[in-house]
C-alpha cells in the first residue's frame, strides 16, 4: 500500500474519541493528546506508518509581564511534520503547523504548544469524531407549528418559504454587526484577566482572524471573549493547560 492509501485506511479505522471533563477547574469536556495517540497508534503500527517532527523553525519565547504581577512565557514556532511509509522509506508526506502557547514555565509553554498543535493537526488530518457537539452549536431553535413557514409562489412560478427567509436575514444582519466601544472595553478587560496587554490582544486578534478588534464580526467577538475567559480560568488554575 502507498502512504496515501494507508492514510485512507487509518482514517477509516480510527475509533470515536469521547471527550471527558478532566478537571473540576475546567468546566468543559475535551480530548487529550494521549487519547488521540491511544486511538491511532495501534493502526499506525499495523499499517506501518511512522510520524516524526523533523523541523522546528521561527521558534521564540517572549516574556509577558502580568499587569497583576508575575510573568508568563509565550512560545511560538513552526513545526514540520513528516509521515513515512515503513514499507517504502522514500514514500513520505510532510505538513507544517503553527505552535503557540503560554505558561509560567518556559519549558511547559513549549510542551503545551507542541501538544496543542499536534493534537489539532491530527483531528483535522484524520477527521476524528470526538463524540460531542461543539458547545457553540447548541441551542439552535427548533421549528414548531407556531413558527412554521408558509409556502409562497413568486411571479415566475417558483415556490419559496416565506418565513424561512427571516432567520437568514437576521443571521446576516447579526454577522454584519461590529463591536461597540463598550463591548471592546469588555473584550480588553477579559484579555487583561487572561494576562494580555492591549498590544498583545491586538496581535492575537490579528493572528486568529486577520482583523483589528473594531472590525470583528459579533460571532468572532464572542469567540475571542470565550477564549479569554477560558485562558483566565487556566491562569487561575496555575497556568495548567489541557
Amino acid at each position: 500500500m502507498s502512504l496515501q492509501e494507508k492514510f485512507i485506511e487509518l482514517r477509516r479505522q480510527i475509533p470515536r474519541i469521547e471527550k471527558e471533563q478532566h478537571s473540576e477547574e475546567v468546566p468543559y469536556k475535551f480530548a487529550k493528546i494521549d487519547d488521540v495517540w491511544r486511538a491511532i497508534t495501534p493502526t499506525m503500527n499495523e499499517l506501518g506508518v511512522n510520524f516524526d517532527i523533523v523541523k522546528e523553525e521561527n521558534a521564540s519565547i517572549k516574556t509577558m509581564n502580568m499587569q497583576r504581577g508575575g510573568a508568563m512565557f509565550l512560545y511560538e514556532s513552526d513545526l514540520t511534520i513528516q509521515w513515512t511509509n515503513a514499507d517504502n522509506e522514500d514514500d513520505t508526506d510532510t505538513a507544517q503547523t503553527h505552535a503557540i502557547a503560554w505558561n509560567d514555565d518556559p519549558a511547559k509553554a513549549k510542551g503545551s504548544a507542541w501538544t496543542y498543535a499536534i493534537k489539532y493537526y491530527l483531528f483535522e488530518k484524520f477527521s476524528i469524531d470526538m463524540g460531542e457537539t461543539d458547545p457553540d452549536m447548541r441551542g439552535a431553535p427548533k421549528q414548531t407549528a407556531g413558527n412554521a413557514s408558509q409556502t409562497l409562489e413568486t411571479g415566475s412560478g417558483n415556490k419559496q418559504q416565506g418565513q424561512s427567509q427571516k432567520p437568514a436575514q437576521n443571521g446576516q444582519k447579526e454577522a454584519e454587526k461590529r463591536p461597540t466601544s463598550s463591548q471592546l472595553h469588555r473584550l480588553y478587560r477579559k484579555a487583561e484577566d487572561a494576562g494580555f496587554t492591549k498590544e498583545q490582544t491586538d496581535g492575537r486578534i490579528n493572528y486568529l482572524y486577520q482583523k483589528t478588534p473594531e472590525t470583528l464580526t459579533m460571532p468572532e467577538y464572542e469567540d475571542f471573549c470565550k477564549r479569554m475567559d477560558e485562558t483566565a480560568k487556566e491562569l487561575r488554575n496555575g497556568g495548567n493547560k489541557q
